[in-house]
């Protein structure tokens, strides 16, 4: 499983596959990882980050098409758009308490 393209494995999690669901993540993670905690530098954070993207991913994997570029690089935007999600949460959770 693990000689396939993350493309590859993109196209069998599509199809439920639990296996290929698994490569891809242990093969993406990493780089999920730091960008998550290159935005939000906490750890509890990025390793929640990292389980909402995964999460979905499992369970809407047709949001992902090739037209949206590689899969490490669909990945990497929607990590940064959580993660900038959270920041702005929490900017404006600030704001409600001053």
């Amino acid at each position: 499983m693990s000689q396939l393209s993350l493309e590859q494995l993109m196209i069998q999690v599509q199809q439920q596959d639990q296996a290929a669901f698994q490569a891809l993540y242990d093969q993406t993670i990493n780089q999920v990882y730091k960008i998550a905690m290159a935005i939000l530098r906490q750890v509890s954070d990025a390793e929640d980050v990292a389980c909402d993207i995964y999460t979905k991913l499992w369970q809407q994997p047709q949001a992902y098409s090739e037209n949206k570029g590689s899969v490490l690089g669909w990945l990497s935007v929607i990590t940064r758009n959580r993660c900038l999600d959270i920041l702005r949460k929490k900017q404006n959770q600030k704001k409600l308490r001053h």
